[in-house]
């Protein structure tokens, strides 16, 4: 995690402070202090508007309830949706149709959780029972357990239809719904591998913004998965408890 900065603030919600930002930031209001991983510091900063200067002071993580860092790291999660180019759509990220048109941006290669280096395709064109489109997609997620913080990549689908054409209310649900129950274990770990690559750029961390200046702090995240011995199978390998 970063440093946390807080500053005496008048403003009683977030809300009254969000309307007035042209940026994004990564911060929290509790208990009349504005809270931020930001540096209050810096006088670009536009929450520095906000704050009453004289108060601006370091803190810990540990001095505030975990939902007021989980609102604050909600905020980065947004940040690094826009930093990588995502849309969002209810809660999932998805590449916006001018990535999957493009032939140079619609394939990503990666190294292959066997070695090797693999290629896959963005978007899925399906025909039955109609034509739609399956968007590769994601949730991400700070979860809080055990007084630690863990990063959650939890690989999904978004579904859309060609433009104009005409589809019955729930049927994009329905589709969704079908897709996900088809993927098996080993597409699972495989667009997990991917989305791991793909936010960390290849690299052993997910750097994670806390805001849209291009210098400041950010969340650091091991690539690394923790491996929980579990009493069960992944969801579509289910054949009863382990031994």
């Amino acid at each position: 995690m970063p440093g946390i900065w807080q500053a005496s603030t008048v403003a009683g919600t977030k809300s009254a402070i969000d309307g007035f930002l042209d940026h994004g930031y990564a911060y929290a209001v509790y208990g009349g202090q504005l809270i931020s991983f930001s540096d209050l510091r810096h006088a670009q900063s536009e929450l520095s508007k906000f704050i009453d200067a004289d108060t601006i002071r370091p803190a810990l993580i540990q001095d505030f309830p975990p939902a007021v860092i989980a609102e604050m790291l909600g905020c980065t999660i947004d940040l690094i949706r826009k930093q990588r180019g995502l849309f969002a759509k209810n809660d999932r990220f998805y590449f916006p149709a001018s990535v999957l048109r493009d032939p140079q941006t619609n394939k990503y290669a990666f190294e292959q959780l066997k070695g090797g280096i693999g290629e896959r395709t963005k978007v899925y064109v399906e025909r039955t029972p109609r034509l739609h489109y399956r968007h590769h997609a994601v949730r991400l997620a700070f979860v809080n357990w055990q007084s630690k913080w863990f990063f959650q990549i939890d690989p999904a689908w978004h579904i859309s239809f060609p433009s104009g054409a005409h589809f019955e209310v729930g049927e994009a649900k329905s589709i969704l719904i079908s897709t996900t129950a088809d993927t098996q274990n080993k597409d699972y770990l495989y667009l997990l591998h991917f989305w791991r690559r793909f936010l960390s750029s290849g690299r052993n961390t997910i750097e994670i913004p806390c805001s849209e200046w291009p210098s400041d702090s950010a969340v650091s995240v091991d690539v690394n998965p923790l491996q929980f011995q579990l009493p069960f199978r992944f969801f579509n390998d289910y054949i009863g408890p382990k031994n």
